[in-house]
């Protein structure tokens, strides 16, 4: 996604009044969809991106024109153009992008990742691992889940979103 249209995304977001909602960076819209439905069915503001630059970008526009960041990123693992991954290192390199909580949803097994070596060194350096001594933070993963997400997981995934964007709910 361009900036100008990231930049409409904040605008629309000003317009509507909605503050501090999720942004969900998922590229198969379908799934995208069911995971915004299942937000807003619980009265949570989203945004949406189809992938980590068009998060990165709507993220970034949101800095540069001062609004408060979304209370909660949920991205998926694997995405074109940037990958989950790429996003949230991008996103580790901003101080102020870098305290945003962020639960990984994926169809990618993250044990598989992690058995991999993809995601258990970025881990460590993110906001609030083992490598951050900085008291305070409250960015980083905060949750991981395999998609698709029903059942005890779909609870599971409510009560991470809710402890860590309670902030977000509509009035």
């Amino acid at each position: 996604m361009r900036i100008d249209v990231a930049e409409n995304m904040i605008q629309t977001r000003l317009d509507s009044g909605s503050d501090m909602p999720i942004l969900i960076a998922e590229d198969d819209a379908d799934t995208r969809e069911k995971l915004a439905a299942l937000l807003a069915k619980h009265r949570y503001h989203v945004i949406q991106a189809a992938d980590g630059r068009e998060a990165l970008n709507y993220l970034q526009a949101g800095l540069k024109h001062g609004m408060p960041m979304p209370a909660l990123l949920i991205t998926d693992l694997n995405m074109p153009n940037l990958d989950g991954m790429q996003l949230i290192a991008e996103m580790a390199r901003t101080e102020a992008l870098a305290v945003l909580p962020i639960i990984e949803a994926s169809g990618t097994s993250v044990a598989s990742l992690h058995m991999g070596g993809l995601t258990a060194p970025m881990r460590r350096c993110l906001p609030g691992g083992p490598m951050d001594k900085r008291r305070g933070r409250t960015g980083g993963v905060v949750g991981s889940f395999v998609e698709p997400i029903r059942g005890e997981k779909e609870k599971e995934f409510l009560a991470v979103v809710a402890q860590h964007a309670t902030r977000t709910r509509a009035r």
